[in-house]
């Protein structure tokens, strides 16, 4: 909230700032929406984790700035919510209310304080206004998310004897969250010491771009001796350790492969989960990428083995699910310079190139780097022709390589 202050007595101006301040940080007179013990999905409050910035803010009992919770239900599916009623009677009169819905929502309550409220089904997104004496005091975004099914291999190259359930278990119980879930296809038992003559993986890159060389050969050979393997699937194998024992697994981001180290059951599905979140959802650490310190939250992405997603962690989590490459980047492309143009035209009869006025025109430019986008210019002295190719829609084509 701006003001404006003319030069007049300095003690109405500082009255006015402190009225600013006091309707900003009130807590009382409003109602909050907290996790319930009960609760199946997510619930991304304010309330209960360490950054503001991220939610839509609005003014409820005409006065108090409020940010507003997000809640995801699952298509065709229910859940429950705590609610706090902050410096209110719980005889007033309390109504939920959703924008979808023509009956007020149920609710439960726990003590003066405390209700249980009962969030209803939706095939669509809804707001839920919460108004006490017909005066709105509270509200909540609820996000309905259809349930996305990830498959999974689980490749064990230790001796540790694994259960697949409590794995599935333990992933489908903080990735609900975002409604995704995860079905386990096998568990294989796949020995190391055939393959490669150590005991700990080199640490990999911190910036997590790129497989070691030993990743690479340990994947190679697996494929060789699996040809048969479901490919739209998540391969993660459990390996002796890293060099380092502050590493404890790795998934290069927007990739399908994660190297877990072995450990103590919980402790290592932990782990699991947080490079799935590296892997599939291309999210940061949350000191990286939110801002506090290392170590203060629950978060998924922190240090403490909370399994907490945010909102933003549920969108990105949904949006670059069902994608399963096992290849990083640089095995991608293999060129001088990281850069590969493909360039595509139509020929007449004669073989003669297709234009109006420019021959340039004639020329379609799709270009790939990895998996970026850009534009190449063709007359560029440092690409040269390397091959012709045929494809069904182009008389011609050619490969430009940078040399």
């Amino acid at each position: 909230m701006t003001y404006l202050f003319r030069k007049i007595s300095l003690i109405p101006a500082l009255i006015l700032a402190f009225t600013s301040l006091s309707q900003e940080f009130d807590t009382n007179g409003r109602i909050t929406f907290l996790t319930h013990e009960d609760q199946v999905f997510g619930l991304d409050s304010p309330e209960e984790n360490s950054w503001n910035d991220l939610y839509e803010r609005i003014y409820v009992n005409d006065s108090i700035l409020y940010d507003v919770p997000i809640k995801s239900i699952g298509t065709g599916g229910s859940d429950v919510v705590r609610v706090i009623l902050n410096n209110i009677s719980i005889n007033e009169n309390l109504v939920f209310k959703s924008d979808s819905l023509r009956s007020p929502l149920e609710f439960t309550v726990e003590n003066d304080t405390t209700l249980t409220l009962y969030i209803p089904t939706s095939k669509d997104d809804y707001y839920i206004n919460a108004y006490v004496n017909g005066t709105l005091y509270g509200q909540m975004l609820v996000k309905v998310y259809s349930p996305i099914i990830q498959d999974v291999y689980l490749i064990t190259t230790t001796e540790k004897s694994i259960e697949i359930d409590s794995v599935s278990s333990y992933l489908n119980q903080v990735f609900i969250q975002a409604n995704i879930r995860f079905h386990f296809i096998d568990g294989i038992k796949y020995p190391i010491e055939n393959i490669l003559d150590i005991k700990s993986f080199p640490n990999p890159s911190s910036a997590k771009d790129r497989y070691t060389e030993e990743m690479k050969l340990l994947r190679d050979q697996f494929f060789t001796d699996y040809p048969n393997l479901y490919r739209n699937a998540y391969l993660v194998f459990i390996i002796p350790g890293f060099v380092s024992p502050n590493v404890k697994g790795y998934m290069v981001k927007n990739k399908a492969m994660a190297f877990i180290k072995e450990a103590e059951d919980i402790e290592m599905y932990h782990e699991i989960a947080h490079q799935i979140g590296f892997g599939i959802g291309i999210l940061d650490d949350v000191w990286e990428d939110m801002d506090p310190q290392i170590g203060p939250t629950q978060n998924l992405m922190d240090t403490l083995g909370g399994s907490e997603l945010t909102f933003e962690q549920w969108q990105k989590l949904r949006h670059s699910s069902n994608s399963y490459s096992f290849y990083d980047d640089d095995e991608d492309v293999k060129t001088n310079n990281g850069l590969v143009g493909y360039y595509f035209w139509s020929e007449n009869k004669d073989g003669n190139l297709i234009y109006t006025n420019n021959p340039l025109e004639g020329i379609n430019r799709p270009y790939k780097e990895n998996h970026l986008s850009h534009h190449l210019n063709i007359r560029d002295f440092m690409f040269e022709t390397y091959t012709r190719i045929d494809m069904s829609e182009f008389a011609g084509g050619i490969l430009l390589v940078g040399l």
